[in-house]
């Protein structure tokens, strides 16, 4: 059942959201609230005013969300908020919980979670990896940080057989590019 909603959802997203092949890298996002430089030759897609999705290969195959959350809204399946006051470890745990409530049935293995700079902001860097009911391994490196304007995490996901090794250097200069608005 669960996936004929998400099915439902790309085919309804397909139809009615434009994708555009990334050949100009720097990008911002749709509420101005940051800049960054996507990987050239994969393609993007607007999901809201907050949001930008992209793959090379196919969402089955590699993809990044790039996102900002209001921070009443951050972790909706703790029903949790984030603030610019939790330290970076903080955010890092209430990400894991939420990615382990979220993962159901699965088993979700944290590999790394470590401090880093995110935009210039202290954050966070986790390394997650999860089996699919098929038993298939999904990488998932996840970098986040909260300011007074938000939530921002930067995701990259990918089976890790082949393609999270292969696009996770397009995705780390991603995150290295960046910034948050100044205003």
């Amino acid at each position: 059942m669960k996936k004929i909603l998400i099915l439902a959802l790309l085919l309804v997203l397909a139809g009615c959201a434009v994708w555009q092949r990334v050949d100009n890298a720097r990008a911002e996002a749709p509420d101005k609230s940051y800049t960054v430089d996507l990987p050239l030759g994969w393609v993007r897609l607007m999901l809201d005013s907050q949001a930008i999705a992209l793959t090379r290969d196919g969402f089955a195959l590699n993809r990044i969300y790039i996102q900002r959350l209001d921070l009443a809204k951050a972790f909706p399946q703790l029903k949790k908020h984030a603030s610019a006051e939790l330290l970076p470890s903080e955010l890092a745990e209430q990400q894991i919980a939420e990615a382990k409530t979220a993962a159901k049935e699965t088993v979700l293995t944290v590999l790394e979670n470590a401090p880093t700079l995110v935009g210039g902001q202290p954050g966070y860097r986790l390394r997650l990896q999860q089996r699919n009911p098929r038993g298939l391994a999904l990488d998932r490196v996840i970098y986040g940080c909260a300011t007074a304007k938000g939530y921002f995490t930067l995701t990259y996901e990918a089976p890790a057989l082949h393609y999270a090794a292969r696009n996770l250097p397009e995705f780390e200069k991603t995150v290295a590019s960046f910034r948050l608005a100044a205003n």
